[in-house]
């Protein structure tokens, strides 16, 4: 399947400061946002950093959230995200490689309403899925 990694997301307690590090500190430009995310109970901002994959910084606006632990911790390396032609797909085959679905496929503020899913690998690491087009269903 046609993957292409989109971004990087980072979890961070204040979205203001650590913003104003990257764009200050390492030359990056605000791409987007930032943006509420009800459904994930997030807001982010996604950065250029002069590459082809972006920069998402993620703050928690809930403490239900599902970045709300990291942020606790100070922050850190959440996720990576890889666009995809075919979400159902891309999940059925992370399943088949022994990944778990942590989030099913939900509407993305952020994207204007593209889906986006969340799985862990064996690896134990955390990849989101985005649907390259709005799904029509």
């Amino acid at each position: 399947m046609n993957k292409r990694l989109h971004h990087v997301g980072v979890v961070v307690p204040n979205l203001e400061k650590a913003s104003a590090f990257y764009l200050q500190q390492m030359g990056a430009s605000v791409q987007q946002g930032p943006v509420d995310d009800p459904i994930q109970k997030v807001r982010v901002m996604f950065l250029n950093t002069g590459t082809d994959v972006l920069l998402e910084l993620v703050q928690p606006t809930a403490p239900d959230s599902p970045a709300q632990r990291l942020a606790e911790a100070g922050g850190g390396l959440h996720h990576m995200c890889y666009e995809v032609a075919d979400l159902t797909a891309t999940l059925k085959e992370s399943r088949l490689a022994g990944s778990l679905i942590i989030c099913n496929p939900v509407p993305a503020t952020a994207f204007n309403g593209r889906h986006i899913a969340f799985t862990f690998t064996s690896d134990k690491v955390v990849i989101e899925y985005l649907e390259k087009e709005l799904s029509r269903s």
